[in-house]
């Protein structure tokens, strides 16, 4: 089949579409265990481990509310209110988890699912009163449905109500109990929610994703899956990694733990300057490493100098959709790792980044044993209100909380002061536009408010230190920790790796960036792509470079040219445009990755470019990632003239 054309790209009119699947054997071989089967239609469905644990603890405590997801938000548009309350219907039919109870037969729990009913939406009119007073009531209300006492086995659990503070300005709250729930599962009704109510006022069907599973099938799956290959393996590993002794990681207290779960927490916040936070994403880019785990290393280098320990162990979630098909249930799918790291030995910042991060990536690579089972399996000492193993847990927030499905509806959050404090002390990290922002929930039965203030301020001072000077030793091989002088980077003028343009190239370089992005670069070494660059930037910075300095580059190279020093030494260590050029490659790594996980390759569409498959490094971080890379773009080689020929060009570089 012929399907030249004049720039390289494949006609419209010879092809539509152009898609070519290479993959090696081994990874198209997918293990039996992760198919999830359809629970059998008679008998019993049995608890999650995770949820057998919050069951546990109902039992223990009672229902206080701890357990509780609670989420509230203000939308500025008139509701209709029976549209609403159908999408809310819809929403509680397609889910069994929304409709599922709990009990227990001979003292071991169990769960059920409730027939589909249509139950009238919950409503609170606001509207009579006005100013302070409605703000007092609608806090009032909002407060009453955070700490709302479920009965497990009596209850829907989850609730959502609607407080109307004027024909056009209303409040959704939405709380769910944590065993029928998680964050993701918030997001996930939330926007199949509002995509179903803006269906309803089109006067259209809502168009949403078929559910081939429910809940139940993957908890009933999941008490199948110890006998399945490889569990075995992967609770060897956690039995290594976890080996006794274990220290202790706590933080001075003004009280004596009582061993009576009082849950009350409070929160407080800290915003990592965007400036520092670009030189810690930078450093992790250096490390083939990811944001979280820088952040870890900086907050395990703390708590060791805190503590005076140097086997550090922290909790950290994650999201337990390792199967596609779990991706679009409502449920408590996640899961918790204990990351364990020595910090011993004389060490750098960027070799603690490097441990941390092998750590990271060796619990992803088993993180299919419930952490629940885990604990029944090794059997740690414990200690009454205590998990075994951490009171700490850190969390990257890296779903998104948007859930707007046309992105035409002002959505505002609304928080909430106080916070249930299951562990000592939890950290939420989120990457916002400013920065970074840290959370921390703290039990307040525990610390003092003063003292996680100055917890949080050592942590950005500490942070400031690491990413300005990371080859130099942050603890020696005695234990001792190794302390720079404070370095003040408030001001990005002021950071020392703020270096401006130092040759005409790098100025000239420097102008287009500024040109294009709509602001200068804080420095030489800024990355393009965090600096805000995209795939239709980068097309349009290497146009800039080709009519201002007279290189012609390919467009593939700024995956790894992306800073302006690395394109200046790149542009100026050759002579001519051509020399400058590096030679056609048809696999072009986009992410450098982690040799831990096996390399992921992008076959692409009827485009053809490498620059398409860019987004893929937000989604694979730690993934090895490569693209195939047409020829005949930017007149730099001649076109493949077949589908055949293409395919034997991209076979061949596989192997290469």
């Amino acid at each position: 089949m012929d399907i030249q054309d004049h720039s390289g790209e494949i006609s419209d009119d010879r092809l539509a579409l152009l898609e070519l699947i290479l993959a090696e054997e081994q990874l198209l071989n997918e293990s039996s265990s992760t198919q999830i089967e359809k629970r059998p239609a008679d008998g019993q469905i049995p608890l999650a481990y995770a949820q057998a644990r919050v069951w546990f603890l109902e039992q223990m405590y009672g229902s206080t509310g701890a357990n509780n997801i609670h989420v509230a938000f203000r939308l500025d548009v008139p509701i209709e209110t029976q549209l609403l309350e159908k999408a809310v219907n819809l929403i509680w039919q397609r889910h069994e988890t929304l409709r599922t109870g709990f009990a227990e037969a001979d003292g071991v729990p169990y769960q059920f699912v409730r027939p589909p009913i249509t139950f009238p939406l919950l409503a609170t009119d606001l509207t009579a009163r006005q100013g302070a007073e409605q703000i007092a009531a609608m806090q009032a209300t909002l407060k009453q449905e955070a700490e709302y006492r479920f009965d497990l086995g009596r209850d829907e659990l989850a609730r959502l109500h609607l407080i109307r503070l004027a024909p056009a300005s209303h409040v959704i709250s939405l709380t769910m109990h944590h065993i029928i729930a998680d964050g993701w599962s918030v997001n996930l009704l939330l926007g199949e929610l509002l995509t179903a109510y803006q269906a309803y006022l089109a006067g259209k069907k809502p168009q949403l994703p078929e559910l081939t599973r429910q809940y139940g099938d993957y908890a009933w799956w999941q008490h199948q899956a110890q006998t399945e290959q490889g569990y075995q393996a992967q609770l060897d590993y956690w039995r290594r990694q976890l080996a006794p002794p274990l220290a202790a990681v706590e933080l001075p207290t003004v009280a004596e733990r009582t061993g009576e779960a009082l849950f009350v927490g409070q929160q407080i916040m800290l915003d990592i300057p965007q400036n520092v936070a670009a030189r810690l994403g930078q450093l992790c880019r250096e490390q083939s490493a990811t944001l979280f785990m820088g952040l870890l290393s900086v907050f395990k280098l703390l708590l060791s100098r805190q503590t005076g320990e140097r086997d550090i162990i922290v909790g950290t979630p994650v999201s337990g959709r390792s199967q596609v098909e779990l991706e679009p249930l409502i449920g408590y799918f996640v899961n918790t790792l204990a990351l364990r790291t020595q910090l011993t030995g004389d060490l750098s910042f960027r070799q603690l980044l490097d441990r941390v991060k092998q750590t990271c990536l060796d619990g992803i690579a088993h993180q299919d044993i419930p952490f629940e089972q885990l604990v029944a399996h090794l059997n740690p000492p414990r200690r009454f209100g205590r998990n075994p193993y951490f009171q700490i847990l850190f969390n990257m927030l890296n779903y998104e909380q948007n859930f707007n499905p046309n992105g035409d509806l002002e959505i505002a959050w609304l928080s909430r002061t106080e916070l249930n404090a299951q562990f000592d002390i939890t950290v939420y990290a989120e990457e916002t536009s400013s920065g970074i922002g840290l959370t921390v929930v703290y039990d307040c039965e525990l610390f003092t408010r003063a003292q996680l203030e100055t917890f949080l301020d050592d942590y950005l001072e500490l942070l400031r230190q690491v990413v300005t000077a990371p080859d130099q030793l942050v603890l020696t091989a005695s234990g001792e920790p190794v302390l720079p002088a404070p370095i003040m980077l408030d001001d990005p003028a002021d950071a020392p790796l703020a270096t401006g343009p130092r040759t005409p190239t790098e100025r000239a370089l420097a102008q287009i960036w500024q040109d294009l992005l709509g602001a200068p670069p804080s420095n030489i070494y800024e990355d393009f792509f965090a600096a805000g660059g995209h795939s239709l930037l980068a097309v349009r910075l290497f146009s800039q470079i080709r009519q201002q300095l007279n290189v012609a580059l390919r467009l593939a190279v700024i995956y790894d040219y992306r800073t302006i020093a690395e394109l200046a030494g790149l542009i100026d260590q050759h002579n001519t445009p051509q020399a400058a050029e590096p030679r056609y490659h048809a696999l072009v790594k986009i992410n450098e990755g982690s040799p831990q996980f096996q390399p992921f390759y992008c076959v692409h569409g009827a485009g053809g470019h490498v620059m398409f498959l860019n987004e893929w490094r937000e989604y694979l971080p730690a993934v090895p990632l490569y693209g195939f890379q047409a020829r005949g773009y930017e007149d730099i080689s001649e076109a493949h003239q077949s589908i055949e020929s293409m395919a034997r060009t991209y076979v061949a570089e596989l192997r290469r």
